[in-house]
């Protein structure tokens, strides 16, 4: 139980460091926030791994194997969460989605670059695209930061509701397993 508070506080302050950097996007702010991308990326990633985990721990101990024939449906363990955690997951995921393909198109084919001479371009693998302004080098800059951003939010939304409703969808999964056998 420790631990799953532990957890919940870890993910939580990854989730707050989503929601803010994500905000911060939207503001003018000629400043590289990309520096904070691997540390909540990383958290990001540890968050799903941990509630990915906390799944497969749940299906174990309630005699469910890891056979694909025998593991119960992604949208059957969803069901144990109440309407609203399931909007905001659907919420989130359609927003990541439109975030992402809104990041896409925006970055013109490229990422924003400071050359050596201090000046700025849209470059792809090297190769350059054409020559930024620096306001527009540091609008690329938030727009990577937005997309990326984007799906933090939903990597650290489902870990939260997996460890807030693990009760409840044990219970899901006991019910699967009894109905089974």
């Amino acid at each position: 139980m420790f631990m799953a508070g532990v957890l919940q506080v870890f993910i939580a302050a990854m989730a707050l460091a989503a929601f803010v950097l994500h905000t911060l996007t939207f503001a003018p702010i000629d400043a590289d926030l990309t520096v904070f991308m691997f540390p909540v990326h990383a958290g990001t990633m540890v968050a799903m791994f941990a509630a990915v985990g906390s799944l497969v721990l749940m299906q174990s101990s309630v005699g469910r194997s890891s056979s694909p024939r025998r593991r119960t449906s992604l949208l059957k363990l969803l069901s144990a969460l109440p309407v609203p955690a399931r909007v905001l997951l659907v919420v989130c995921f359609a927003y990541a989605l439109v975030n992402w393909m809104l990041f896409m198109g925006n970055m013109g084919g490229g990422g924003p670059t400071q050359l050596d001479d201090g000046t700025y371009a849209l470059t792809n693998h090297g190769q350059f695209l054409r020559s930024l302004t620096e306001a527009e080098y540091y609008q690329h800059l938030r727009w990577v930061l937005r997309g990326f951003s984007g799906h933090w939010m939903l990597g650290t939304v489902f870990p939260i509701l997996v460890i807030h409703y693990r009760d409840r969808i044990r219970e899901v999964l006991e019910a699967t397993a009894s109905e089974e056998t």
